[in-house]
């Protein structure tokens, strides 16, 4: 394989693993043309990202190359990174919290269903009567 297309490839594989524990975890009532859209997005904004860097580093090679001094150039480099990225992870997070109550809902259902199994299992394992859920201590 030849090595320029390697980053793809790692963006490719990140962005399939987001998109499986998206679709198999996170929001399985999603319909699959949603799964597709937000997997188009996700992976063009990765690629963005990494060509912004590419960018950015072949600008600061020009003007501040790491023989000059290495401390420096990446802390400007690093600055300038999370200053003009930094909008569009303000976004992400803004538009993620909109979604995140209805997951947490779904995560604490999913942690007492199973406790409940447990409880019912150690109770009949136990030969004991269940005199009252989980859901009536919580």
């Amino acid at each position: 394989m030849n090595r320029k297309f390697i980053p793809y490839v790692v963006i490719l594989i990140l962005t399939t693993l987001f998109a499986m524990s998206r679709i198999f975890i996170l929001y399985r009532d999603w319909s699959w043309s949603t799964h597709l859209v937000v997997f188009l997005m996700q992976l063009a904004f990765l690629i963005g990202v990494w060509h912004f860097i590419k960018a950015l580093n072949d600008f600061l090679e020009k003007r501040i190359p790491y023989e000059k001094g290495l401390s420096k150039r990446i802390i400007i480099q690093t600055l300038i990174s999370l200053l003009v990225l930094s909008p569009f992870m303000i976004a992400f997070i803004y538009l993620t919290t909109i979604l995140i109550p209805g997951l947490i809902t779904r995560f604490r259902d999913f942690g007492i269903s199973l406790l409940n199994s447990i409880k019912v299992s150690i109770a009949k394992s136990r030969n004991l009567k269940i005199s009252n859920t989980l859901n009536d201590i919580l």
